[in-house]
């Protein structure tokens, strides 16, 4: 049986956590996958427009955080949708306003630094 691999790495390794639409997750899962990188998909769904995204996890040492960032940049795409938002109607019931039209796609991405790495 191995022993886990521990590593305080202190300021030498950045968690990068993306959040993407579905339709570009997979192509950045496998742009990352080619360049080296190993990362977690994890399905999640957006509060605003309701729709599906995944959060990527990816572990990097501080020296390939830019090329990591870059192949994210670079496999999403930003489009143009129209959301139909609701209203209450006067009993309660929903009813649907004009379309509006809202920018969706590109990636929200975040840069944590890690403390502390185990793999066990």
């Amino acid at each position: 049986m191995s022993s886990p691999s521990v590593s305080d790495v202190g300021s030498g390794m950045q968690l990068i956590l993306g959040i993407v639409q579905d339709e570009d997750a997979s192509a950045v899962i496998e742009a990352l996958g080619q360049a080296g990188f190993r990362s977690t998909r994890i399905n999640t769904v957006g509060g605003f427009l309701r729709k599906g995204n995944a959060t990527i996890l990816v572990g990097v040492a501080n020296d390939q955080l830019q090329r990591a960032l870059v192949i994210i940049r670079d496999n999403c795409q930003t489009r143009t949708e129209y959301f139909v938002p609701t209203a209450p109607g006067e009993v309660g019931e929903p009813y649907p306003l004009d379309p509006v039209q809202v920018q969706v796609g590109g990636a929200t991405v975040f840069v944590l630094d890690v403390e502390r790495f185990e793999q066990l």
